[in-house]
């Protein structure tokens, strides 16, 4: 199923029973991101990023581990954060 964690960490199930591209296509883009095939982010919640290959890891606001940004996503990615 599918998880949303919120800006403190803790985590909340979807209203809804509905794909991960159903719940990106509701997002505004300007605020939310589509890392890799499992995850979501929310610009609001990055507090680094780091490059990892061709990568990106990213820690965010109220998780201990970071995520990473895919390889085919990372140049979209950057452009959606402003570094290029």
């Amino acid at each position: 199923g599918i998880e949303i964690t919120d800006l403190l960490g803790k985590p909340h199930t979807p209203s809804s029973d509905g794909s991960l591209v159903e719940i990106e296509r509701s997002l505004p883009p300007a605020g939310f991101f589509r890392i890799n095939r499992t995850e979501i982010v929310a610009l609001a919640a990055i507090d680094q990023l780091s490059p990892d290959g061709d990568r990106i890891a990213i820690a965010l606001h109220g998780r201990a581990t970071p995520c990473v940004v895919s390889g085919h996503r990372a140049a979209a990615f950057r452009r959606w954060v402003g570094l290029t």
